[in-house]
């Protein structure tokens, strides 16, 4: 976890979650996780010429959550993901910012609310013959944490070299039993 109590209104914001090894093997069937080490160490395509970047954060929006719902002893929420693309403005190590797209803004709600926490990905498109696009190579990049409402809207990510060292310093912190 970054950060400590009272978190304040526009604090950046990142956590993780211990979970023990066998809920982690319950959702691993129904889910994907992302190997970190693996996606630090993944190496970007040798020629990008020919390769477009695109950039966009998927997350869950509050707005768009569902309420819950039980039967039978089981609950049950309606959860709807966002994947809000954009213009990479401000890279860095510790920040990125997504410009959103115009196109988008029709789409999306009047605050990203739950996005916070969803990742910022660069994914490289290639342009196949038949007009059709091919991804080819994606990676992490960030992890969404605050929105600027401006014109146009922005979503503000934590860069890898910070998420990279609030990772190493849970990682040490972590008391297992």
């Amino acid at each position: 976890m970054a950060g400590e109590e009272p978190w304040t209104e526009g604090d950046d914001d990142i956590s993780f979650i211990r979970l023990p090894p066998d809920l982690v093997g319950n959702i691993a069937k129904d889910c994907v996780f992302l190997d970190a080490e693996r996606n630090s160490s993944k190496h970007e395509p040798d020629d990008r010429s020919s390769l477009i970047p695109a950039y966009s954060v998927f997350g869950l929006v509050e707005k768009f959550t569902g309420a819950t719902t039980r039967q039978s002893g089981m609950a049950t929420t309606l959860l709807k993901g966002v994947l809000t693309s954009g213009v990479l403005r401000d890279f860095g190590a510790l920040n990125a910012t997504l410009e959103c797209f115009k196109e988008n803004l029709p789409d999306l709600p009047d605050s990203f609310g739950g996005t916070s926490g969803g990742g910022l990905w660069r994914v490289y498109v290639r342009k196949r013959d038949d007009g059709s696009f091919e991804a080819v190579h994606h990676r992490l990049i960030g992890i969404a944490s605050r929105e600027d409402k401006g014109s146009p809207p922005r979503i503000t990510c934590q860069g890898m070299g910070r998420i990279e060292a609030i990772l190493e310093s849970a990682r040490r912190s972590v008391v297992y039993r």
